[in-house]
Formats: structure tokens, sequence, C-alpha cells
């Protein structure tokens, strides 16, 4: 109970310290690996009881190739919407021009 309780705490934290990593840097790909990776190893950890770190390789490994796949369509829809003049890289709309 108290290891399952530590691993919620484990992964609230880490919930709260990775929703601010869009100034991380990097592509959103990147971005989506990491977090993913993270997320998907603390809760390995924290669902397997005994084997926590096998269970936590399998989680990082699944939750790294889903959050890149998630981030790569994000980067894929943001380039799409920028050359085709919808928004420039910073979210503002492309000044108007007469």
């Amino acid at each position: 109970m108290l290891k399952r309780m530590v691993g919620l705490s484990v992964i609230a934290a880490l919930a709260v310290a990775l929703s601010g990593c869009d100034s991380m840097g990097g592509s959103r790909t990147q971005q989506g690996a990491v977090m993913g990776g993270l997320g998907g190893a603390a809760l390995g950890a924290a669902l397997g009881p005994g084997k926590a770190l096998q269970n936590a390789a399998i989680g990082g490994v699944a939750g790294a190739v889903g959050g890149s796949l998630i981030g790569n369509q994000m980067d894929k829809n943001e380039s799409k919407a920028y050359q085709q003049g919808y928004q420039d890289r910073s979210g503002t709309p492309p000044p108007k021009t007469y």
C-alpha cells in the first residue's frame, strides 16, 4: 500500500514538473519522447510490484515511442499550418498585407 502511494505521488510530481516542458527546447517529437519515457517509466515502476525495474524499462520504452509519435504528428500539423499561412512559429497570425 505504501509503495503504491509513493508511486502515485511520483507520477503526480512528474506530471506537474513536465507540464511546463514547452520551454525545454527541441522539437515536439523530442519533447514527446522524453515526457512519454519518463511518465511511462514512473507508471511502470509504480504499478509493478516485485519487478519494478523491468516494468519501468518496458513502460519507459512504450511511453517514449508513443510520445514521439504524438509529438511528430504535432510537428507535422504545425509545419502544415505554417506553410499555409495560418500562424507563425510563435502562434500569432501572420500580418495582413494589402
